[in-house]
């Protein structure tokens, strides 16, 4: 889960003789905030279940068990939420070079597979204009290169059915910001990346120069709901140990497809195709104590 968080977690890791390490970790969560780029949000809880007309926090949960050798990682888990979703998944990844520091060649992989399972007061809930279903799946393939202080790579994401109706959200395992759409979009801002059947693939490239960073990122997006065209460059500059400015341009193009309205959280049937540009400059100043 991303942001601040009200719970508690527990891990435990030991290495055994052939030099494998396993590592252990429990995490729990009754709430969240967010205080970082775009965000300021208060504590609240992104997931809740009513009951007789109360609203009931159960929170969110996950156990993860990781093996780690030579560079290869693999991470089994299961994460749920009572009375909303429940979820096993892994991760699967290889590094050739665990303690490179920005000196050097380095190559990670790392794939995801999250296969969700909708409590069934759920599955007809609408959840991003599609009724969230029984359960669904999703893969994410990512591929990261660095050199020195340059990186660049790739990442392939599909989604089957409404996967992340309520499990894609809360956390960002994409490694790219996924909240730049339309406010009077579905999902305060949400791209559709993470909506239903949506398929994606994405490029980046950036690095490091002294106090000055930078990057660019080129995604296409194709779904249910809409297609999605996005490039982007952002520039940032270290003033001190505690104070960084940036600054991001994006051409964000979403073409709406007909039987869809944006802003509307369920179908809209006789509705027409809508081209949107939902380009935008973002400023950051970010302070860190």
């Amino acid at each position: 889960m991303s942001g601040y968080t009200q719970g508690f977690e527990i891990s435990a890791k030991v290495k055994d003789k052939n030099e494998g390490i396993h590592k252990l970790w429990w995490f729990s969560s009754w709430g969240r905030a967010f205080a970082y780029g775009e965000w300021i949000y208060d504590f609240y809880s992104p997931r809740t279940v009513v009951k007789n007309g109360h609203t009931l926090n159960y929170g969110i949960h996950l156990v993860n068990y990781t093996y780690e050798r030579k560079g290869v990682s693999v991470s089994p888990f299961f994460q749920f939420s009572p009375g909303t979703y429940y979820s096993p998944g892994v991760v699967v990844g290889y590094d050739s070079n665990p303690n490179f520091d920005g000196v050097g060649f380095r190559s990670e992989t790392k794939a995801y597979i999250l296969l969700p399972v909708h409590a069934p007061l759920r599955r007809d809930t609408y959840r991003y204009a599609v009724k969230a279903g029984t359960a669904g799946q999703s893969l994410l393939i990512r591929q990261r290169f660095d050199y020195n202080e340059f990186n660049f790579g790739g990442a392939f994401y599909k989604v089957w059915k409404n996967a992340n109706a309520y499990i894609g959200t809360t956390g960002n395992p994409l490694g790219i910001d996924f909240w730049t759409n339309s406010v009077y979009d579905i999902g305060q801002a949400l791209s559709h990346v993470v909506t239903a059947d949506a398929v994606s693939g994405w490029v980046f490239g950036g690095g490091v120069h002294k106090k000055w960073l930078w990057g660019t990122l080129w995604r296409w997006t194709s779904g249910t709901l809409a297609n999605e065209a996005s490039a982007a460059v952002n520039v940032g500059y270290k003033i001190s140990k505690s104070l960084t400015a940036s600054v991001k341009l994006e051409y964000l193009g979403v073409m709406t497809h007909a039987g869809f309205t944006v802003g509307s959280y369920r179908p809209t049937p006789g509705s027409k195709a809508l081209y949107s540009d939902r380009s935008h400059l973002m400023t950051t100043l970010s302070a860190k104590f």
